[in-house]
């Protein structure tokens, strides 16, 4: 962890879902552990997530590929999405998502509340994910700068 300069800080973003406690590795190494939103969510379970535990440290953003607590962030969408909550974009309904369907993800596991919220992102409930390429990176991230900020979940197997 290394501390940052004061022109490399992300302006504060509000978050819109659950914090989320994010192990970061690379090369099967555990190199930090930071609380963070999810800011924008990409093709092939990449999440673009911001740290909210502590400012001054860095990376303050970061890429994580399959590091997503979705247990936690399925029971936080379901209980939005009743109510019309704020949720992340990924996840911002396009149209009404039915009441039956939000009604049945509170009773399904969370492998098959996946398959349906990748069926409602199918059936243009959901924005379609992006992704991860030149052009589609957030917050002016440059290309280099992406590559710099990329860690894997704990559960990743690198070929």
């Amino acid at each position: 962890m290394k501390k940052s300069k004061p022109s490399q800080r992300t302006s504060l973003q509000i978050p819109r879902g659950p914090i989320f406690k994010v192990d970061l590795y690379q090369k099967h190494i555990l190199v930090d552990k930071r609380q963070a939103f999810l800011y924008k969510l990409y093709h092939d379970n990449i999440a673009f997530m911001i740290a909210v535990d502590s400012p001054e440290v860095e990376p303050r953003q970061f890429f994580i590929k399959n590091g997503l607590d979705y247990s936690k962030l399925t029971d936080y969408l379901v209980g939005a999405w009743q109510v019309d909550a704020e949720v992340p974009y990924a996840f911002k309904a396009l149209k009404r998502i039915p009441e039956y369907i939000i009604q049945q993800l509170k009773i399904l596991k969370v492998e098959d509340r996946l398959v349906v919220i990748a069926s409602l992102r199918q059936s243009g409930f959901l924005p379609l994910l992006k992704p991860l390429q030149k052009g589609t990176q957030p917050l002016r991230l440059t290309w280099p700068e992406v590559a710099g900020l990329c860690y894997t979940g704990k559960d990743v197997k690198v070929a």
